[in-house]
């Protein structure tokens, strides 16, 4: 079965860097998503490498232990975007 790239996009352990900077103030964000802990990890060594701050990417409802992929291909074949606890405010 072959998989689209943007339907196994949520599973994938990938910790994100943005930086909107400027000379005088540079302003850095960590962002990432973490089903198993893993990408936490990676995310909390590239945020003290940088400094700046940080966001966690929650859902309300969490993805199962089990079936995770399933219940991901079912959001994105349906569009949806799954709550989030909290938002990134500035």
């Amino acid at each position: 079965m072959r998989t689209n790239f943007l339907s196994v996009l949520p599973l994938l352990l990938v910790a994100f860097t943005f930086c909107a900077c400027t000379p005088e103030e540079p302003k850095v964000l960590t962002v990432y998503y973490s089903h198993w802990g893993g990408t936490e990890i990676l995310a909390n060594m590239i945020h003290a490498s940088v400094g700046g701050d940080m966001f966690v990417i929650e859902p309300v409802t969490p993805y199962p232990a089990e079936g995770t992929h399933a219940a991901v291909q079912k959001h994105v074949d349906e569009g949806f975007l799954p709550p989030l606890k909290k938002r990134w405010t500035t």
